[in-house]
């Protein structure tokens, strides 16, 4: 069984614990400062535009879910709910869904519509993480 609770990292994830293993899942943002606190205090951040009615977003979940424990050193994923966040969803011309959105140093550097592998997602990573 899985238990929910609080991770003790700073992005303040929520985590489940099944016996030694912990899962860390994207961060799901609250609030409009909470992103712009993020996307500007992480080196690399991508930010998942989705909404919970859209089936490819469900299937991205699984990709990012699986990539967040594999990616480098001071990078994040967080996630933005296009209808709860309708303004900076248009403020970022998210027009559909799902959107990833690359951020380094706060600035936008990569945009997709859709969803890449895994293995892609990580090559993005990886590629802007050694880039300075």
């Amino acid at each position: 069984m899985f238990l929910p609770r609080v991770c003790s990292n700073v992005c303040f994830n929520v985590c489940y614990v099944y016996a030694l293993n912990v899962i860390i899942m994207p961060l799901k943002i609250e609030t409009e400062a909470i992103f712009h606190d993020t996307i500007s205090a992480s080196t690399l951040v991508m930010v998942d535009f989705f909404a919970d009615w859209c089936e490819p977003c469900k299937w991205l979940d699984l990709i990012l879910e699986s990539l967040e424990k594999e990616l480098p050193s001071g990078a994040q994923i967080v996630k933005i709910d296009v209808e709860k966040f309708t303004e900076l969803a248009s403020n970022f011309n998210v027009r559909s869904v799902p959107v990833l959105v690359l951020f380094k140093n706060g600035q936008e550097v990569w945009r997709m519509n859709g969803f890449l592998t895994k293995e892609g997602l990580l090559d993005k990573f990886e590629s802007f993480s050694r880039e300075t």
